[in-house]
């Protein structure tokens, strides 16, 4: 690091040195969203960082100390993997966690739950793989599928018998059987799990937060685990458990893809309520949308061809907050009163069914949709990254699911929708004291105040 401290300046060299970069080797795995947005640095120092580094990388330097005859004979061993099915017997019996699945479902032939897979690959890779991740060496595509087969030749009963599908495909399949693409199995999700957790800029945060070993071995688990029925209590579990390291996620803006990138389980409707509940623990003392819809009724905006009193509440609300109503048609060609609901709530048009929202409209806020025609009511999703899920045949549920997302997930809210979405966040029991015969110029006036400094 001597070589690039007078490009770099000693405040920076001692910023790195503070985050335990100071080797060349971790100096050149840096990169500018690491630098950025997890070190808290500015552009200017990045780009003196970037500079050095292809200065580094000019003269020779590598991220991995690999460069002597005697390493590149041990990859070429390692690429050419040789593991016989004797040997991947032999690795599940020296694990005490593995001999109840060995001497039992595995040697009666008996078919495995998900689970059970994923506990034979992360005792089965760190053995096979080790000499590479010691030297941080990629793993290949071709050695990875070795051992897949070897995996399936071992044992029938965790051959793959879906046609069209290599029998070792629930270990490794490339590119998942087209031409370029993700691979996708266990192995690989195990591969994908160790190199975030390897991750300097992981590490770095880690370190910050000072995780405990429960907290560290859940969020790993968690990565490897699918949202499936007989898995849904640990699931849940393991979200509890890695919530403090969520909320420092959210804590440093980190985005919904990003977020849901490392937990694709939250998008759930049960894990979405859990997950606000652990967020804000005291929320039930709220007052509900609910329990307002009858004074927001009262108010002299005109939706009547809404069927839904709950939409029609929040319309007449949105009017009144915004001093705006139904306006001429926005660029997606919607009729006036959807355009000015669309921030919330919309329907099927006649050539725009579910598909085509989720297909077209992935990077939108969260929003309710109805699967029936313009203002009627039918069964409602909430859409949330491109995902629906389904609620029901009641508006308020799939609502309370979306307010709670832009929480959740960090999205950032957008202009047509804030001044209704800080009536949400500030709506307090005093608000219900009214009672239904109060004047409605009172309730406005009260969420006037509540939305608007006295001097506006």
């Amino acid at each position: 690091m001597d070589a690039v401290r007078q490009d770099l300046g000693d405040e920076l060299i001692m910023k790195l040195n503070d985050e335990q970069i100071n080797t060349v080797e971790t100096f050149l795995l840096l990169t500018q969203d690491m630098v950025m947005r997890d070190l808290g640095l500015k552009l200017g120092s990045w780009l003196r960082i970037d500079r050095a580094q292809q200065a580094l990388r000019s003269e020779g330097c590598s991220t991995t100390p690999l460069q002597d005859s005697t390493n590149k004979k041990r990859h070429t061993m390692d690429e050419d993997i040789q593991i016989s099915p004797s040997e991947i017997k032999g690795i599940l019996e020296s694990e005490l966690s593995c001999q109840k699945l060995l001497y039992g479902k595995l040697a009666e032939g008996r078919a495995l739950q998900k689970n059970e897979k994923n506990l034979i690959c992360r005792t089965i890779c760190p053995k096979v793989f080790n000499s590479a991740m010691k030297t941080g060496r990629k793993i290949t595509p071709n050695e990875k599928q070795k051992l897949a087969k070897a995996i399936v030749e071992a044992f029938d009963c965790l051959k793959c018998d879906t046609p069209g599908k290599p029998v070792e495909a629930e270990f490794f399949w490339k590119c998942n059987g087209e031409d370029k693409g993700s691979h996708t199995g266990f192995i690989q999700n195990w591969i994908r799990n160790y190199k975030s957790k390897s991750n300097p800029a992981k590490r770095i945060r880690q370190q910050k937060l000072k995780l405990s070993d429960e907290e560290v071995n859940a969020c790993e688990e968690l990565c490897a685990t699918e949202f499936t029925p007989e898995l849904y209590p640990r699931v849940m579990q393991l979200l509890t458990t890695t919530f403090r390291y969520r909320q420092s996620i959210r804590a440093s803006n980190k985005s919904s893809s990003e977020i849901l990138s490392e937990f694709p389980c939250l998008l759930d409707e049960d894990a979405i309520h859990q997950e606000f509940e652990l967020m804000f623990p005291n929320q039930q003392n709220a007052t509900s949308f609910e329990s307002i819809i009858p004074l927001c009724l009262m108010l002299k905006h005109e939706f009547d061809e809404i069927a839904n009193d709950g939409i029609r509440a929040l319309a007449k609300i949105s009017s009144e907050l915004t001093q705006q109503g139904a306006r001429k048609s926005d660029p997606e060609d919607l009729p006036p009163i959807e355009d000015f609901l669309s921030v919330f709530v919309r329907w099927r048009q006649e050539d725009k069914n579910l598909d085509y929202f989720l297909t077209n409209l992935v990077d939108t806020a969260p929003y309710v949709f109805c699967d029936t025609f313009s203002f009627a009511e039918g069964v409602y999703y909430a859409i949330i990254n491109g995902t629906a899920l389904h609620i029901g045949h009641s508006f308020l549920p799939a609502l309370d699911v979306v307010l709670k997302s832009y929480k959740i997930f960090n999205y950032p809210v957008p202009s047509k929708a804030k001044k209704v979405l800080s009536f949400f966040d500030i709506l307090v029991y005093d608000v219900c004291k009214f009672s239904r015969a109060a004047s409605v110029n009172n309730l406005c006036e009260k969420i006037r105040k509540s939305i608007r400094p006295a001097s506006s």
